[in-house]
């Protein structure tokens, strides 16, 4: 058997592109395709043709989605199946497209995690990142948010299942602009976002 073949069908989910924010919005919007494609044997692909390489929080979000640890398939090569099937992608990067098929998977990942605590208003908070990635000053900012009811979270420091089922089940969140912001993807319909703008800029 030539070491480029795979003897079954496999479902392209994109890139391993290893910025969490883009790697979510850009790649795991073709994420609708694990729940709609059916296949007795099937890999799930992941292409790092530029050997970014792949990070853990990658395979955890497609273990949430119901994927198998050993069905998914890191390629930097060429490789062929019997079949491969490539959602169409449910959100164009630039804000002029997005197809209902964009929160399937996500919504599967939330409904496939417990959540041991839960909270109505949530603010992420990077005051524990890096001191070159932080907020200038945003401890006395989220103070304020927690006077009115907001409980504080580090994403960076939760595994990521509870970080889905926090967000997951939350109807308010607030933080700074940036990639922590995006795990609002997993709020139930009619959850609020209060996005914070950190410059002029972003």
């Amino acid at each position: 058997v030539p070491d480029d073949y795979m003897d079954c069908d496999a479902v392209f989910l994109g890139n391993a592109y290893p910025h969490f924010g883009h790697f979510l919005l850009e790649h795991l919007n073709r994420g609708w395709g694990i729940v709609k494609i059916n296949s007795k044997k099937i890999k799930y692909v992941l292409v790092d043709n530029q050997n970014l390489g792949v990070k853990q929080w990658m395979i955890e979000f497609l273990k949430l989605a119901g994927v198998k640890e050993q069905d998914i398939l890191i390629l930097n090569k060429s490789m062929r199946f019997n079949n491969v099937y490539i959602p169409t992608q449910s959100l164009n990067n630039s804000g002029n497209m997005w197809a209902p098929e964009f929160k399937v998977g996500f919504d599967i990942m939330r409904e496939n995690v417990v959540a041991e605590q839960t909270y109505e208003r949530v603010y992420v908070s990077r005051a524990k990142l890096p001191e070159n990635m932080r907020t200038w000053n945003e401890e006395k900012i989220q103070r304020v948010f927690e006077r009115n009811g907001f409980h504080v979270i580090y994403p960076e420091t939760l595994p990521l299942h509870q970080q889905v089922a926090i967000i997951g089940n939350c109807k308010y969140l607030a933080g700074c602009a940036g990639t922590a912001l995006h795990l609002g993807i997993f709020m139930r319909p009619g959850g609020r976002i209060v996005q914070l703008r950190r410059s002029s800029e972003i």
